[in-house]
Formats: structure tokens, sequence, C-alpha cells
């Protein structure tokens, strides 16, 4: 819980190093945060360079965050095709979290 006790979400982006993409990743989780009072996102950001390599041990020892920031090329080699079919599915735009690029 956080301060304002909002159970605390985790998520990961590969964004770290690219200002731009981060920075609009953190304008929605922000306006996301600030929303609503049950949740609270944290974001974790790492380099592109060592991400995949993240998600995957991380999926192997089962410690994924609740939501993970994946570019669809990387979907095949990060193996997240063998999880359960709830960490697989895709909410698609509209549902869920904006994606960036829609207003």
């Amino acid at each position: 819980m956080d301060e304002r006790g909002r159970q605390i979400i985790k998520m990961w982006t590969h964004n770290a190093g690219n200002d731009a993409e981060l920075g609009a990743i953190e304008q929605i989780v922000g306006d996301y945060n600030e929303s609503q009072d049950s949740y609270k996102v944290e974001i974790q950001a790492f380099p592109q360079d060592s991400y995949n390599t993240s998600v995957s041990a991380a999926a192997a020892s089962r410690s994924l965050p609740c939501i993970l920031d994946i570019d669809g090329p990387n979907t095949a080699e990060l193996g997240l095709g063998r999880l359960p079919g709830a960490a697989r599915r895709s909410r698609g735009p509209g549902r869920g979290l904006p994606r960036l690029g829609q207003g």
C-alpha cells in the first residue's frame, strides 16, 4: 500500500534512456494514478538492452510484474506465448491504459 492506502501495481517498461517514450508513459501512468483512489502504478524503467533478458528471467522465476510494456515484435522472443492465458491476454486499443499516440 502507498501513503494514501492504494494497492501498488508494478509496471516494467523498456524506455529508460528514451526520454520521449518514458515521458509519455509517465504522463499516462500519472494521470491514471490521480484519476482514482484504489491503485497506484509504479514504473520501473529498464534500458532496452537488458529488458528482454530481465523479462525472460522474471517469467522463468514466476516473478513478473502485473504490467509489462512490450513491443509487439518482441513477444515471441520473450517466450510469453507459453505463459498462462491471463498473463498473455492483450487488452488492445481503447481497453485499459491508452496506447501511445491515442489522444
